[in-house]
């Protein structure tokens, strides 16, 4: 069963990555970058610097896994998929909570259009695959607490394949959405 879901992993890894993948500048500044796909499937970016300094109630390194029945329900069509990337964690942290800045009480990206916010090594992202996507920091942070639990140390992202949208971490190596 381990095998079937390693080969079901690795394939939606290869599809995600090649149907337009966006990446950031290895050597580009920490921050905030809006990615967009034009006609062409060719993929741009804009950096839009790094997020205020935001106080939140729970940032990622103090959110618990919600583990309730409405969540345990989505599990079924959507969740968390997992990578064999190793990252760095305080790089990780500092990602995923530069992006919950922006997202905040809610923010939206829409159509062939990504948001995705680099710290260090990591990057973390939102990628939306179908009308448009609105999020908040609390949910965004409940996804990665997700990803965390199951991928440990390792990249991965959260999968809403019923919103046709994802949200993740991965090296700044590596293309994503």
């Amino acid at each position: 069963m381990k095998s079937l879901a390693l080969i079901i992993s690795l394939i939606l890894s290869s599809a995600i990555a090649s149907a337009g993948a966006h990446s950031v500048p290895e050597d580009g500044p920490d921050g905030l970058y809006i990615h967009h796909t034009d006609e062409n499937g060719n993929s741009t970016y804009q950096y839009w610097g790094e997020a205020p300094d935001l106080v939140f109630a729970r940032t990622i390194e103090g959110r618990a896994l919600n583990t309730s029945s409405k969540l345990a329900s989505l599990e079924r069509r959507d969740g968390p998929v997992c990578s064999s990337f190793e990252l760095d964690q305080n790089d990780a942290n500092s990602a995923t909570n530069g992006l919950a800045a922006w997202f905040g009480c809610g923010r939206s990206f829409k159509g062939k259009s990504e948001a995705s916010y680099k710290s260090g090594s990591v990057v973390a992202f939102g990628c939306d695959y179908g009308d448009g996507q609105t999020y908040t920091s609390d949910k965004y942070l409940d996804d990665i607490a997700a990803v965390k639990a199951k991928c440990g140390n390792s990249a991965g992202w959260f999968a809403h394949d019923s919103w046709k949208s994802s949200y993740g971490f991965t090296q700044t190596s590596q293309s994503y959405c």
